[in-house]
């Protein structure tokens, strides 16, 4: 944290001399800011104004020195003219970084005054907190001459080093630590390790804001290993065939694929099931071994060839009493005794809303309507779906689908994973287009289980996602030379506590009653929160059903007689401020 600071110099010649101020003054006379670093963060900081501040005023040169008594130091202007309350142990000055900013007054007074003006000038100083820097996991790379030596992207690391601090930090990588502390002989990347099969380096992360750049740093180590086999066995789960619905079955897609360029001879695949879904069953194309248990399944595979994938179809029910909008979700892991170079793709987890009736052409993320955000990192991606069916009365010939991903998706992460059929995806900046041509998919009536087809892929937000910041996403599906059928908007919400998706202010800019309630709903808009914007009724997939424009009374009725039983929400965007509440209809 960068303390404010103002720029300022006074030169006041006393003794009834002329006195001069200037404001902001230009080279030669402008004195640079000086920093100091709180580096063992107890909020003060010891520094020696002797050296800190010297003999220096505006273009009275330093050997002029000889000519004063020791400079004497203040912490305001009048005193340092009346010469009261001087600074006692200038060599020992203790300030507290609470303060916006330091005020330094010096003083030089004449050995013979007739000879020389006595001096005064104003000096800030900031003080400058070190940035915090987690101490990263070890980075592996593959060594495909199996020499000891292969390239790293040491940059791959900065994510995890900086912890979610970007702005006004960067991360700089080392081969010692003493050129770490200097400053120099920073490494380029990628970087070839020197020292065979494994190395340490060090990563440097400093404030690189205006003028103080690099006063302030902190050091951590990172680990290069050098890994003979490569494998990078990824792990999804996709919700392939729609949300759960009470009394039906839902079924889960458990994909994994060696991405790595070596044969993965074994491997163990745990798929831990909802505790309130009952397992049917899990059917794979009989290459492996799938036990199932109290808790889900067990996957055990062989000899899994580069490039080969593999999936395993989990059958589950969901039970009739199961209430509407309940949260269920499933989890993976994968086990392996071998250095994987690639963890972060091995855990996925699936979160659905238990719904009353669904449209087969959606989209949704498999982490669900809310994310809490200490629990995401930057290097973790969010995974979309989007599903389709076929619901007209005969085969679709050609499918495509289109993707304009929002403006808080950093596009150039975004990786296609899975196709439900043969085709193909081209992004065009924040433009997705999925194509499946002659895919012939036939329609619910002739083949109901046939008829659905989707497309799984994953993309980082970008870095500066905040608490109550919403991502939508919503797609278009066509089929043959038919209109486009919208999906709904999946909106992802970072929110700082999993039971809590808005704010206090937020929740205070509205009241629902009744609530539940049948036929209508009366809705006051609180007098800090009132002004002109929209009300949207969404259902639990996220489709807005309705939209009214908030007129300028501060209550509204709401007819929704004709809509079945179940959760909705209600969400209101007002002074640039959205807020959400729950809606049940009985």
């Amino acid at each position: 944290m960068l303390l404010k600071l103002r720029l300022l110099l006074f030169v006041l010649v006393l003794n009834g001399l002329m006195v001069q101020a200037q404001g902001g003054p230009p080279p030669p006379c402008g004195l640079t800011p000086e920093y100091v670093c709180d580096d063992d963060l107890d909020g003060e900081v010891q520094v020696d104004l002797f050296q800190l501040f010297p003999f220096r005023f505006c273009t009275i040169p330093e050997s002029n020195e000889q000519f004063y008594f020791p400079l004497t130091y203040y912490t305001s202007e009048d005193d340092a003219i009346a010469q009261m309350n001087p600074i006692a142990n200038p060599e020992n000055f203790i300030t507290s970084t609470s303060d916006a900013l330091q005020d330094i007054w010096r003083r030089a007074d004449p050995i013979d005054p007739a000879t020389h003006p006595v001096l005064t000038s104003y000096d800030p100083f900031a003080i400058v907190l070190p940035p915090t820097a987690v101490s990263p996991t070890p980075l592996i790379a593959c060594d495909l001459d199996t020499d000891g030596f292969t390239e790293f992207n040491l940059f791959s690391k900065t994510a995890e080093i900086l912890s979610g601090q970007f702005f006004g930090y960067g991360v700089r990588f080392f081969e010692t630590y003493q050129d770490a502390l200097d400053g120099i002989n920073s490494l380029s990347s990628p970087y070839t390790n020197t020292t065979v099969n494994q190395q340490t380096i060090y990563a440097k992360v400093s404030n690189i804001t205006r003028v103080q750049d690099y006063v302030c740093s902190t050091i951590v180590e990172l680990e290069l290993i050098v890994q003979g086999t490569c494998e990078d066995v990824e792990v999804m789960l996709i919700n392939a065939f729609g949300p759960p619905r009470p009394g039906f079955t839902v079924e889960h897609e458990l994909v994994y694929k060696n991405n790595g360029l070596n044969t993965v001879t074994s491997g163990t695949i745990v798929y831990i099931k909802d505790q309130n879904m009952v397992m049917n069953d899990a059917v794979g194309d009989g290459s492996d071994v799938i036990t199932i248990t109290s808790e889900g399944i067990s996957v055990d595979f062989l000899n899994l060839e580069p490039a080969e994938s593999r999936s395993v179809l989990i059958t589950l029910t969901c039970p009739v009493e199961t209430p509407l909008g309940e949260v269920i979700n499933s989890s993976v892991d994968y086990i392996t005794d071998t250095n994987d170079v690639n963890p972060n793709n091995h855990n996925p987890t699936l979160y659905q809303t238990v719904v009353g009736s669904w449209d087969p052409n959606d989209k949704g993320e498999s982490h669900g309507r809310e994310i809490i955000i200490d629990e995401f990192t930057n290097d973790d991606y969010l995974y979309y779906t989007i599903r389709f069916q076929n619901l007209g009365t005969a085969d679709a010939i050609n499918i495509s689908i289109e993707d304009v991903l929002d403006s808080q998706l950093d596009p150039s992460t975004f990786q296609n994973l899975r196709l439900s059929h043969s085709g193909s995806v081209l992004r065009t900046g924040t433009n997705l287009t999925w194509t499946f041509n002659n895919i012939n998919l036939p329609a619910e009536q002739d083949d109901s289980e046939a008829s659905h087809g989707y497309v799984h892929f994953k993309i980082k937000p970008k870095s500066d996602y905040a608490v109550d910041d919403i991502i939508p996403n919503t797609a278009s599906i066509f089929f043959d030379f038919n209109a486009p059928i919208i999906t709904n908007t999946f909106e992802t919400e970072f929110v700082a506590d999993p039971t809590l998706s808005i704010t206090p202010s937020q929740s205070s800019t509205f009241i629902i009653f009744p609530n539940p309630t049948k036929d209508i709903i009366n809705i006051s808009f609180n007098s800090n929160g009132f002004g002109n914007g929209t009300l949207s009724l969404l259902d639990i997939q996220g489709k807005q059903i309705l939209i009214h424009k908030i007129s300028d009374e501060n209550r509204m009725i709401i007819d929704i007689s004709d809509l079945q039983s179940g959760m909705y929400f209600i969400k209101v965007n007002m002074n640039a401020k959205t807020a959400v509440k729950k809606l049940v209809i009985d």
